[in-house]
């Protein structure tokens, strides 16, 4: 199923005017218009490698370069009161980054491999961060008035990093193995939200009608409009940035062990199990403003998203077509990053939480069935809550119950 979108909007909702001096629109969405342009030009060589150490030893792998080249701009309206229009303007920036890599494997013997990778890596902002569109305003205090205001950053370098991860690895046979991993990510940039104490307001507020109407609301009577003066010329100012340093690294274990290993008895029963714990450290200047989550400068924290703990476990029962599997996951808790009321993205902390997934299935195998599949499946067994807090987890903030998912499936494969 799916719908025309710009048919439903032009059939049922009113077009968007920002209005001019004699007929009000909607200027406060102004901000919301913004649009990004990515020119992303990649060139890179790469050379395999195998070698044979000995008669059971093998080194095999891969060494080469990424030569990307970025061109992103954003294009926005704002609005120039002195000439009472709405004009477009647009804002970017150039930049190449050269990222070599090398993996390489080590076959040893008796079903072993060691693995070695080092990179330099990046990932792109998101949209949302590149529009070059704020929203700008001011309210009274103390009697004057005082600007604050909130924008994109077209001129984001990108998420930068060299990375360095190793692993080793043991096999017992199809489907059992166990592993050890540990990865370090030295960061070069990334990108926070920072809050900018001292922005200089003074082009905004030279455009900026300084009158508004009184208790009377009368648009033709000035008498009791209300005149404050301006307080300040500078004020908070809230937009992506680039930070340098900092780093990401962590260790993961896995297992997967199937039944037969042991007797032939539990043949069809397995288990997988990992664990993973990861530190990361960030450094923010805690400069006043810089009130991130429940008006707390945070200093250090780790990346948004990021979990110090990750576990997961299943069990699994596969014989004669008959299958049956239970599989849990876990994060401790972490500084989310969500969409808030004014469909904006906003930091809060995020409690850990635990979620459940079982499934039933049969495979027909011979007969007048045969190809016939059929499938139980319950998400979220348990009915695990998402809840938002701030600073204490005793201060909730969200609490939100998604509840049970049950679901049916028949497959036919001919």
């Amino acid at each position: 199923m799916a719908w025309n979108v710009p048919a439903v909007v032009g059939a049922y909702y009113e077009p968007i005017t920002y209005g001019d001096a004699t007929t009000p629109g909607f200027e406060y969405l102004i901000g919301k218009n913004w649009r990004v342009d990515e020119e992303v030009s990649t060139a890179y060589v790469r050379s395999d490698i195998v070698q044979h150490l000995s008669a059971t030893t093998t080194l095999r792998g891969n060494l080469g370069v990424q030569v990307v080249s970025t061109d992103q701009s954003s294009s926005a309206l704002r609005r120039n009161a002195a000439r009472n229009v709405i004009e477009p303007f647009s804002a970017g920036k150039k930049f190449t980054d050269v990222l070599p890599a090398i993996n390489l494997a080590l076959e040893l013997p008796a079903e072993q491999a060691l693995r070695v990778s080092i990179a330099r890596e990046i990932a792109r902002p998101r949209m949302d961060q590149l529009k070059a569109s704020s929203e700008q305003g001011a309210s009274v205090q103390n009697g004057g008035l005082v600007p604050s205001g909130v924008g994109g950053n077209p001129e984001l370098d990108p998420w930068r990093a060299d990375a360095f991860d190793v692993s080793y690895e043991k096999y017992f046979g199809p489907g059992a193995y166990v592993s050890a991993a540990a990865f370090y990510k030295k960061l070069k940039t990334y990108i926070y939200t920072r809050t900018d104490a001292r922005h200089d307001f003074s082009e905004f507020l030279a455009d900026l009608p300084y009158c508004f109407q009184g208790d009377l609301g009368d648009p033709n009577d000035p008498s009791d409009d209300v005149c404050p003066p301006i307080a300040a010329m500078t004020g908070l100012y809230t937009q992506p940035r680039n930070g340098e340093g900092g780093n990401l690294r962590g260790v993961e274990l896995a297992m997967s062990l199937t039944g037969e290993l042991f007797s032939d008895k539990l043949r069809g029963l397995g288990t997988i199990l990992s664990f993973a714990t990861t530190d990361s450290s960030i450094t923010i200047e805690d400069l006043p403003g810089n009130n991130y989550i429940g008006g707390n400068g945070l200093g250090k924290i780790p990346l948004p998203g990021l979990s110090k703990t990750v576990w997961s476990a299943t069990a699994y029962y596969e014989i004669a077509g008959f299958s049956a599997r239970v599989a849990t996951r876990s994060r401790s808790k972490y500084i989310g990053e969500i969409t808030d009321f004014a469909n904006e993205r906003a930091l809060k902390y995020v409690k850990g939480d635990q979620i459940t997934d079982a499934q039933l299935g049969y495979e027909f195998g011979d007969g007048m069935f045969k190809g016939l599949s059929v499938l139980f499946q319950i998400n979220n067994l348990t009915n695990e809550p998402y809840i938002a807090y701030a600073t204490d987890e005793w201060r909730q903030q969200t609490y939100q119950e998604y509840g049970r998912q049950f679901l049916i499936g028949i497959n036919y494969r001919l």
